[in-house]
């Protein structure tokens, strides 16, 4: 999902499409207040530093159900609201596991999330023979909750070397998505009624198998974030897959969901 994990970041598009390009290639071989648009919308409340926000998470199987073996409680703990990161200030960093993530409350209310850099394999297990190489930038994704206008999510154009019987296979691989306002929704956190907005991001990542084939994997995910808390509250998110005919089992892949159950603001 734009996360395995609650995916209310663009962590989600990363993780995932780091391990499904990976995945992929390896057939080869066998995700202070700041007013929001209109003077009658509520505000983005910045949370303070030592704000922990509990979730009720789980991943979901291949038939998009929840896997209950994978459901679990997280901790999201705010660490620092004036953080300077990728080219921006008064960046909001918070911790998830052992993850440092980052947000940034934009002056018409949009919210923007840092899709974090990754090499592959980087600092992962010794790589193989058949260890593919790929590597993608660090990159801000809008989320348009004040503007309301559809927002171009960073594109992905590069290439993923694969090596196959010691030689070296180039395997182009290019991504590019949307993410739109849904609307708003109550959310029930304990006895507490919570205005939410939601925005939905979908993200398509084509790869071309050289003497194979064509194949896409597609990432979608809707948010639910709280103006109040200065968080996200909700995330469901799902990834399919298409494949070249014989090399792997097309359809749902996977995917995540995270909801709020409790907080503490210091």
């Amino acid at each position: 999902m734009f996360r395995h994990i609650p995916i209310t970041t663009m962590k989600y598009f990363s993780s995932i499409t780091a391990a499904a390009i990976a995945a992929a290639a390896s057939l080869i071989a066998a995700g202070c207040s700041k007013p929001i648009a209109g003077p009658s919308e509520p505000l983005i409340h910045t949370p303070k530093a030592g704000s922990t926000f509990l979730f009720h998470t789980y991943a979901k199987d291949t038939l998009g159900k929840e896997d209950p073996a994978t459901d679990t409680v997280s901790a999201r703990i705010v660490t620092s609201t004036n953080a300077t990161v990728a080219g921006k200030t008064g960046v909001i960093q918070y911790k998830e596991a052992a993850d440092t993530l980052s947000m940034h409350f934009e002056d018409n209310g949009d919210v923007s999330n840092l899709i974090p850099a990754i090499t592959f394999p980087g600092n992962q297990a010794p790589p193989t023979p058949q260890t593919p190489s790929f590597s993608f930038p660090a990159r801000w994704a809008v989320l348009p909750y004040g503007s309301k206008t559809p927002q171009t999510v960073p594109p992905i154009d590069t290439t993923v070397s694969f090596p196959v019987q010691g030689v070296p296979l180039a395997i182009p691989v290019k991504g590019s998505g949307t993410s739109t306002y849904v609307g708003t929704e109550d959310l029930t956190v304990g006895s507490e009624k919570i205005g939410t907005q939601k925005a939905f991001v979908t993200y398509n990542v084509g790869f071309t198998i050289p003497f194979v084939g064509d194949g896409k994997i597609t990432i979608s995910d809707t948010l639910w974030f709280s103006p109040k808390l200065g968080m996200f509250v909700k995330d469901d998110g799902l990834t399919t897959a298409q494949y070249p005919q014989g090399l792997g089992r097309s359809g749902i892949q996977g995917g995540s969901f995270s909801i709020l159950t409790s907080y503490v603001i210091p």
